[in-house]
């Protein structure tokens, strides 16, 4: 009786529509400069930091980007 509910279980199982998915989250991304409430001085410079990491690819091949809805794209991210 065993090996009748096994195939049984098997076919049930692959009678979906859409065959094989694949999950592939967004990256995560933390901001970790500025702090919260920090102030920076009228025309200073920000200092803008995060971390970012993807579960699927590697940091190298992520194409990043700082944007402002006020100034558009800002400075050129570079890795460190």
């Amino acid at each position: 009786m065993r090996t009748a509910v096994v195939p049984l279980l098997a076919l049930i199982a692959c009678t979906g529509d859409d065959g094989l998915s694949y999950r592939n989250d967004p990256p995560a991304v933390a901001l970790l400069a500025p702090l919260d409430h920090s102030a920076v001085p009228f025309g200073g410079a920000v200092h803008l930091e995060a971390a970012v990491s993807d579960d699927h690819d590697p940091n190298e091949a992520l194409v990043l980007s700082l944007a402002s809805s006020r100034d558009g794209t800002l400075a050129p991210v570079t890795w460190t």
